[in-house]
């Protein structure tokens, strides 16, 4: 997928700019291993991103912690689609943490069919409707879900040595 391949690029060059290592000489490769038939798009930009800043500083990561999110030229972690299916998979796969991009909210929102009936003048009538109903993500779900903004911050919740409150 040329977005995944996009976001392994950035990721990099965020990692270069983060480290202030020159990278000319390595070569960074990414093995990405998910169940799931296919894996695109650019929403590993951010992880991929934290993957690389640890291995270039030996840095081991918790294994409890997620993120979601693409990777832009300045650090900041960019938006993510399926921000609610991706929790259950975090959930599935042990994490207590989800980290997804600032803005996108630890709601999501669901939409229920919903059969409304009446009666005008002497005739009965029917209607569906669809009406949203936001469901917290987190307390859905049962993970912890913090928004952040930037690779800097999300260092903070991966890095063991580093401490944090959660």
């Amino acid at each position: 997928d040329i977005n995944t391949q996009y976001s392994a690029r950035g990721a990099t060059q965020v990692a270069k700019n983060y480290t202030g290592l020159d990278l000319n000489n390595v070569d960074v490769i990414f093995n990405l291993q998910a169940k799931a038939n296919v894996i695109g798009g650019q929403s590993a930009g951010s992880a991929m991103t934290i993957s690389v800043i640890a291995a270039l500083t030996n840095k081991t990561l918790r294994d409890d912690v997620i993120i979601t999110g693409s990777i832009l030229e300045d650090g900041s972690v960019g938006d993510a689609g399926s921000v609610k299916e991706k929790a259950k998979a975090a959930k599935e796969g042990g994490a207590k943490l989800f980290l997804i991009p600032l803005g996108l909210g630890s709601e999501a929102h669901d939409y229920k069919k919903i059969k409304k009936c009446g009666k005008i003048k002497r005739y009965d009538y029917c209607e569906v409707v669809f009406e949203e109903e936001k469901v917290s993500i987190g307390s859905d779900i049962g993970i912890e879900v913090k928004e952040v903004k930037t690779i800097d911050e999300a260092l903070n919740y991966f890095l063991e040595d580093v401490e944090k409150e959660i």
